[in-house]
């Protein structure tokens, strides 16, 4: 996000690229790392999809919210942003995404 707000004055949009960004990696990694057993690939993948347009809409939403309403400083508002939408997609991958094989 930090260099998506130096290339552009527009840091909504700074955010919302690069939460795209961190999508791309976090798959693999909840997949692997958090959710060992879960479900096989060509079953959680969608659900992953539909959880980050759940996660990109929230992660906007607060950060305009935080930083054009509220008027937090980018930083912070980015900080508080990131913590709530962490929290957000933990519940959602747990209970929705990654469901234990078999289950």
């Amino acid at each position: 996000m930090a260099l998506f707000v130096g290339l552009t004055d527009r840091p909504v949009i700074a955010t919302l690229v690069g939460s795209a960004f961190g999508a791309v990696a976090n798959y693999w990694l909840q997949h692997r790392l958090a959710f060992p057993d879960a479900d096989i690939y060509a079953r959680t993948f969608f659900r992953y999809l539909a959880s980050c347009v759940l996660a990109w809409s929230a992660n906007v939403s607060f950060f305009f919210l935080l930083t054009r309403v509220v008027h937090f400083p980018i930083i912070t508002a980015q900080v508080v942003t990131t913590a709530l939408v962490a929290g957000l997609n933990f519940v959602v991958y747990k209970r929705l995404v990654f469901h234990e094989k078999n289950s």
